[in-house]
């Protein structure tokens, strides 16, 4: 006798974006997501100036963005510089730092 397997639901759909950076190719992208997350980044076909290709910083996106270096707070500096001590800030601190 096999055992049960229990199906999962998958919610899967792709959505077209735009390149977040500062460069002039302006490039579409389509990102498969699946259940809420991110699961493949790929140039849009379609673009008439990129055709679908990514630079190699976009092509990356997603080891970055779910990376667990990724920093998600603010943070700032408490002993001497080069030696890696930082705390949490609020964002409010860290505006009132930076402006």
């Amino acid at each position: 006798m096999l055992a049960q397997v229990e199906k999962i639901s998958v919610e899967r759909k792709v959505v077209r974006a735009a390149c977040p950076h500062d460069c002039p190719d302006t490039c579409a992208m389509k990102i498969t997501v699946e259940n809420g997350i991110a699961v493949k980044v790929e140039g849009a076909k379609d673009h008439p100036f990129t055709a679908g290709t990514l630079c190699t910083k976009v092509a990356r996106y997603l080891e970055r963005t779910y990376s667990k270096d990724r920093v998600l707070f603010p943070q700032k500096r408490v002993g001497a510089k080069g030696r890696g001590e930082i705390e949490r800030i609020s964002w409010d601190e860290a505006l009132d730092t930076i402006a």
